[in-house]
């Protein structure tokens, strides 16, 4: 009788620690899965982009770091005579220093990004895509200060950094351009964890949140070759000739591709969160311009199945868009408009096979469904070169959650006569770096945008 009570205090102890221990497993799988929270506002910036020097018994920040290709606003290797060079340097000179001390009555507006605003740089006073120089020439001076901190080649966190320099600095207003395409890898990151399939790879925490584009820019600076398989995943530039394999699934290749979407992604949000945040902080302000890309004229860099088929429905789709592309090559563009319709039915997230459409589309005057197939072949485009739309999606979220404006450049840049509808080589010197017409376009509704967003 005595061991009864025994048995069942037992029981019961048993009983109570193995729900313990399903609780305390619940409470650390739920802590796992849940959002990592952004880091504190307060990080150091990456680069002092600005440093001080003594001019005339005042002090004065300034800086010759114009872009890893550019000193003083003059390209390096540009043929241009000793005049040429100095009229640039002139008229470049003054965006890239400023009094410590702001002027009274003056606001002081820095301009952040990357190459597409601040990267061509001509002989002539129009041919260059300096945004900041535009800028300069539609703004009184003696109101508005225009700062260039925009360069070729920065990332994420190099713009936050010179964003931090800024608000030590004094602004008022920043004006934000920022491409957001994705990272390459670097020797640091292991490939085969991006291998994994993405949803694998978040919930076992195998990466750091945004150390793809963190480890991108460390080999960029360090100037050593990332350890890549070109054979899984093929680095491309402006300038690449397209690959095209309409033969191939890769489950790896695509685990990679949408590993690096996502982290990127990420880093989008971040950073921009970040800047929101800082600046909101300091009761500073902000305007925010969205990414426009050469969708109509340029093709995609990788074009490779994304979703899985099976080999003889991909033997099928190859015959499919080669007879497409023929006809378009013979001028028969009905046929070819059946032949690629048929191919996407099959593989639908083949880039080529919908810019190809597009462009039949345009040829036989249907432009409503040529843009649609043009936007279709950039989001398909498995390469690193040109910013999807998802990037710009979360800047909208970001500026609608901090009250932050925001200026639509894609549909600014369709709307320019020259344009005829379509974002192409008529706006774009390559496939994401704007002409300097389009870059003309920008600086005008900025200008007229400025003053009232500081104002507000």
């Amino acid at each position: 009788m005595g061991d009864k009570p025994r048995s069942r205090s037992r029981f019961l102890a048993t009983n109570l620690l193995v729900l313990l221990a399903l609780l305390a497993a619940a409470e650390l799988l739920l802590r796992l899965s849940a959002p990592r929270p952004l880091p504190p506002a307060t990080m150091p910036p990456v680069l002092d982009v600005f440093l001080p020097v003594e001019r005339d018994g005042e002090t004065w920040m300034s800086t010759d770091f114009n872009s890893q290709y550019e000193t003083d606003g003059v390209p390096l290797d540009a043929e241009l005579s000793p005049q040429e060079k100095q009229a640039i340097t002139r008229r470049v000179r003054p965006l890239l220093e400023f009094p410590r001390e702001k002027p009274p009555g003056q606001a002081r507006v820095f301009v952040l990004g990357s190459s597409p605003i601040w990267g061509h740089i001509g002989a002539t006073k129009d041919d260059h895509t300096l945004l900041a120089l535009y800028l300069r020439e539609r703004l009184d001076p003696a109101r508005c200060e225009i700062i260039n901190a925009a360069h070729i080649g920065f990332g994420a966190p190099q713009v936050l950094g010179t964003a931090d320099e800024a608000l030590r600095h004094g602004v008022d207003l920043a004006v934000v351009y920022f491409g957001g395409v994705m990272p390459l890898l670097a020797p640091e990151v292991d490939r085969e964890q991006l291998e994994q399939p993405p949803e694998a790879l978040r919930r076992h925490r195998l990466l750091s949140r945004s150390e793809l584009v963190r480890t991108f820019f460390r080999w960029r600076e360090s100037k050593q070759e990332p350890e890549v398989d070109p054979q899984l995943v093929p680095a491309f530039s402006p300038g690449s000739k397209p690959l095209s394999e309409p033969t191939r699934y890769d489950e790896r290749a695509v685990n990679v591709i949408k590993n690096l979407q996502a982290e990127t992604e990420h880093d989008y949000r971040r950073m921009f969160t970040q800047l929101a945040r800082r600046f909101t902080e300091q009761k500073r302000k902000l305007l925010f311009c969205t990414v426009a890309t050469n969708t109509a004229d340029i093709r995609p860099f990788w074009s490779l199945h994304l979703e899985p088929i099976g080999p003889a429905e991909r033997e099928q789709f190859a015959a499919l868009y080669r007879q497409g592309q023929e006809a378009v090559a013979a001028g028969d563009y009905d046929r070819a408009a059946v032949w690629l319709e048929q191919a996407i039915n099959l593989g639908p997230t083949f880039a080529d096979a919908h810019f190809g459409l597009g462009r039949v589309y345009r040829a036989l005057g249907e432009h409503d469904k040529a843009r649609a197939a043009f936007r279709r072949a950039k989001e398909y485009d498995a390469s690193n070169e040109r910013a999807l739309d998802r990037p710009n999606e979360i800047l909208r979220e970001v500026a609608a959650a901090y009250g932050v404006p925001v200026l639509d450049v894609e549909t600014l840049l369709r709307e320019l006569p020259a344009s005829n509808g379509y974002l192409g080589d008529e706006l774009f010197l390559d496939h994401q770096h704007m002409n300097p017409l389009a870059v003309q376009a920008l600086a005008d509704a900025l200008a007229q945008r400025i003053p009232t967003v500081i104002s507000e």
